[in-house]
């Protein structure tokens, strides 16, 4: 679930409601939640990037059992993990930069101790030979480095 924060006040407590209520509805049925903080239509600078991760705080407050996130740099990503103590998973966003820039992404945030990766758009809009590399790539980095926490 989308938990956008640069919005007004009232629309943030809304979706604080809307996603408190969900995942306590989802756990009825023992049905995990994954919850992604986002500030739309905003640079990516080191402000926003603070910013998300104090959502992400919020979000696990609100009960999230999987905090997606955008890649906030390796050290951050390791600060993230060991303080909530719920699977981060780190989201690939749209396509842009180089495969191997992605690939370089991928690796910290595994190393970092994010749990997973949610990749699609950096992938599927490259030419299909240049795509297959990457998931072969990627296929390796989760194999090779991913360290289960949970």
């Amino acid at each position: 679930m989308l938990l956008p924060w640069n919005v007004p006040d009232a629309e943030k407590i809304l979706y604080c409601k809307r996603i408190g209520k969900i995942i306590g509805e989802a756990a009825k049925w023992e049905m995990p939640v994954m919850v992604e903080p986002v500030f739309l239509n905003m640079p990516r600078d080191a402000k926003t990037i603070a910013a998300e991760i104090e959502v992400a705080r919020i979000a696990y407050d609100l009960g999230a059992d999987i905090i997606k996130i955008t890649f906030p740099g390796h050290d951050n990503t390791a600060k993230l993990c060991q303080e909530l103590k719920i699977p981060i998973v780190v989201a690939g966003g749209p396509m842009s930069g180089d495969p191997q820039s992605t690939i370089k992404d991928i690796r910290e945030s595994i190393e970092a101790g994010a749990q997973g990766v949610v990749v699609g758009r950096k992938i599927w809009q490259r030419p299909q030979e240049e795509a297959a590399d990457m998931i072969k790539e990627i296929a390796k980095i989760t194999h090779n480095s991913y360290k289960r926490s949970f």
